[in-house]
This record gives structure tokens, sequence and C-alpha cells, in this order.
């Protein structure tokens, strides 16, 4: 249909894009599925421009009915409501082949935590993942749409289909979530191997003497927080401590992944086991309370994450500082 011949309801605008998607897909039923046709459409490309105009231009009138709907209906905040319009103006730009694009511009005066970036894990990573994950389902998740909608024309829709389509987009965002998780704890361990004085403790502390992995492992966030605490007013030493290891782990690195670096060597170097057993020491001596040194004091106990024994940690530092 020409622009000229252009539906004005949106009950016209639904049916004609229904018909155009529908006819840009006949030609080949078996997939691969090409929808640039249909989304480079002049006509559909007017049909999407004028409806994004016509939802800024209710928005800007219905001002008071647009806070209403999004403040008091949904619950939404005022972040949302900026945000959406910021999409719409977008869309309707890139439609119409115009250059000029917003971006929201994030106030955090109030909560300067709210949108940082974590980032120890590359966000090309996340999106890599996802984007990967979704390509992989999308031909399968058309192809079971149109089936069902064929089944419809013929008289009888099967639902199996809608279950079918269901179970894949949930199978996909359990695999999505999955395969994040995994890249985080990997992430997370390319952070600890940087962080030396955290391994050598470590080392010392459970390694050594053959502790279970699966069980100390929890103990590394608890650690990380006690150094900062011991630290948290000579902080020029703390710096002076990691230029050492740093100086140190340079002998005994030949990869800059980590992949051939000779860790025992490390470990057992005088100048880093000297560190490691001043450390653990003074975490031992700091760490007990002054009426009896095997029972955790008040700063040890406060500042590990809930649900970790703080009496067994503190063994581990003591029998460690006896035996570096």
């Amino acid at each position: 249909m020409c622009q000229k011949k252009l539906p004005e309801d949106i009950t016209a605008w639904q049916n004609v894009l229904k018909e155009m998607l529908l006819s840009s897909l006949k030609n080949n039923q078996k997939g691969p599925y090409n929808l640039n046709t249909f989304f480079e459409d002049k006509s559909v490309k007017k049909i999407i421009a004028i409806s994004f105009a016509g939802i800024l231009s209710v928005m800007k009138e219905k001002e008071d009915l647009t806070k209403n709907f999004f403040f008091v209906t949904n619950d939404l905040k005022e972040f949302h409501l900026t945000t959406f319009k910021i999409y719409i103006a977008n869309g309707f730009y890139t439609v119409t082949n115009k250059p000029k694009r917003l971006s929201h511009q994030y106030d955090t005066s109030d909560t300067p935590n709210q949108f940082k970036k974590v980032k120890a894990v590359p966000n090309t990573h996340i999106s890599g993942i996802i984007n990967n994950l979704v390509d992989s389902n999308f031909k399968e998740s058309l192809d079971t749409i149109i089936k069902y909608y064929q089944s419809g024309k013929n008289g009888k829709f099967k639902k199996y289909l809608v279950k079918n389509y269901d179970q894949s987009f949930q199978d996909m965002n359990k695999n999505i979530w999955k395969e994040i998780r995994k890249l985080v704890k990997s992430q997370m361990q390319v952070c600890y191997r940087s962080k030396y004085l955290l391994r050598l403790i470590i080392h010392y502390v459970f390694e050594k003497f053959g502790a279970d992995r699966e069980f100390w492992t929890k103990y590394i966030p608890n650690i990380e927080r006690i150094i900062q605490y011991i630290y948290k007013n000579e902080n020029e030493q703390f710096i002076k401590v990691n230029e050492d290891l740093n100086q140190i782990i340079d002998k005994y690195k030949e990869s800059k992944l980590f992949q051939g670096t000779d860790w025992e060597g490390f470990y057992k170097d005088p100048a880093a086991k000297k560190i490691a057993a001043q450390m653990i020491q003074t975490i031992a001596d700091k760490g007990g309370s002054k009426q009896d040194k095997k029972i955790p004091a008040t700063w040890f106990t406060n500042i590990l994450i809930k649900g970790v024994d703080d009496t067994v940690l503190l063994r581990f530092f003591i029998r460690g500082a006896n035996n570096v």
C-alpha cells in the first residue's frame, strides 16, 4: 500500500502490518527468514513513525494522565518515564532517518552507587553471551510462531506449539544466566590471582594444610575485608606491601594470563614468605579478644559476612601464624 492510501485507524494499521509481515515470509516458509524487507518497507516505516509521534504527542498533551499511568498504576519512577520518552524519540528518529539521537543523563547526586558499573566483568563479554544465545534460539522460536499461526489458519490452533515456545524461552533465559554466572566466577578468579597479598595469606592459612577447597573458598571475601580493616589507617604501608609483592612476582610470572606462573616458588620466596608471616601474625594478634585470644574480637566478628563462623576463621589464622 502506498503512503497516500495509508490507513488512519489503529485496527487498519495492524491488519496492514500483519499482511505485510506474512507476505514477507511466504516466499520461503522453511527459513531462513529475512525480515529486513518488512522492516525497511516505506509503508511500515511510515506507520511506525506516525505511531511514535502519536505516543510522544499524547504524553505531552496528557501529562497528568501519563504520570498517573507510570507512577500510580505501574508504580514506576521518574527515571522510567524519562527513559521511555527517550527510547520512543530515538525510535522516531531512526525510522525517519534523522541523525539526532538522545541518551539518558543519569542523576547520581542522591544515589551515587545506583548506576555504578562492575568493571571486573567486561560488558562486551556479557553482551556476547546474550547475543549468541538469543541468535541461536531466534530461528527456532520464529518457526514455532509461524507454525502456530498457520495451524490457526487451518481451523485448529496447535496449543502445544505455544508450550514449546514458552519452554524454549525459559530455557534460553536459564542458559543466559548460567553462562553469566560462569563468566562472573572466572573473572573473580582472575581478579583474585592478581591480589598477591590475599593469595599469600590464603596459601599459608588454608592450602598449606590441605584444607578442603570447597570449605575455605567461602572465607576469601572475608579475608579481604580483614586485610582492609588492618590497613584502614595505614594506606601508605598497604601500598608499599603490594608494590613489594609486585616486584617479587615478576621473578615467577611467565604469562600475563597466569598460566605457567610458578606460584609455589612465589609462596616460598623468602621476601614473600616474610610478608605473609607478618600479616598473618598481625591478624591473629588483633583478631583475638583481650580476655581470650582464641575468641574473636568484636571488630573481627562484625566485619565478617553473615553465615561465616568467626571462631573457626580465627583458628585458621592462629594456626597459620604458628606454621608459616
